[in-house]
């Protein structure tokens, strides 16, 4: 029983790297490093209506279609990314949230560095 349970989460963590793996791939650069804009466009691929913003309707619908951790908490994650509080995410949310992720002085985000930080803001354990 306890072999089965262990095999599970394996297999659901693995899911969920890869998923995050290839979402950071098909966004990234050539140079498999996301600078602003791609990390701007990671997070408008919820931007349903194509507005220019995402609202909280539209993050919480893109939280699950992307098969994100954590379902339930995705309107305490969309709080969080408000870094300007207007209660929509634009690319003023976003710059401020890529200086989060980025924590060297490149002005560019490693898989690392997005992986490290997305799991600390966004995993509930």
């Amino acid at each position: 029983m306890m072999l089965k349970l262990v095999i599970a989460v394996s297999l659901f963590v693995s899911a969920y790297c890869a998923s995050i793996h290839n979402l950071f791939d098909a966004f990234a650069g050539v140079d498999q490093y996301m600078d602003i804009t791609e990390f701007s466009d990671f997070w408008f691929q919820f931007d349903i209506d194509g507005d220019g913003v995402v609202s909280k309707m539209e993050f919480d619908s893109g939280w699950r279609q992307a098969d994100f951790p954590d379902k339930d908490h995705s309107p305490f994650f969309f709080l969080e990314m408000d870094r300007v509080p207007d209660e929509q995410l634009t690319r003023e949310d976003f710059q401020h949230m890529f200086n989060i992720f980025e924590s060297g002085d490149d002005a560019r985000l490693s898989y690392r560095e997005f992986r490290n930080t997305f799991d600390a803001l966004f995993k509930v354990d």
